[in-house]
């Protein structure tokens, strides 16, 4: 039988508080991360299928649901799309060396 949604809290939000603290170091999005969390386990508890890995399904969950948060707030830029700044002095250096 697995357990409720409301023993899974009282067993281990304090410890994800501070595991989701120590990754973001923010206490707002610590609490915006901590109840996505728990949005998600509570709509995916029936897809556990070994109820003895509980507490790691759940730090799945919370890993990832972090990773995603990083994802969302600092999107990956291809590098064809930066701009390099380029010194005058780093320019000429790398003319002369291609005239060797």
């Amino acid at each position: 039988m697995h357990k409720t949604i409301y023993n899974i809290w009282v067993d281990l939000h304090g410890e994800l508080k501070k595991f989701i603290f120590h990754k973001v170091k923010d206490a707002d999005i610590t609490n915006d991360i901590l109840q996505d969390v728990f949005i998600k386990i509570q709509l995916n508890i029936h897809t556990l299928a070994d109820c003895s890995k509980l507490t790691s399904w759940v730090y799945q969950i919370t890993r990832n649901t972090v990773a995603d948060h990083f994802r969302k707030n600092n999107p990956v830029i291809p590098i064809d799309k930066l701009e390099f700044a380029r010194s005058e002095e780093h320019t000429s250096e790398l003319q002369s060396q291609n005239r060797i």
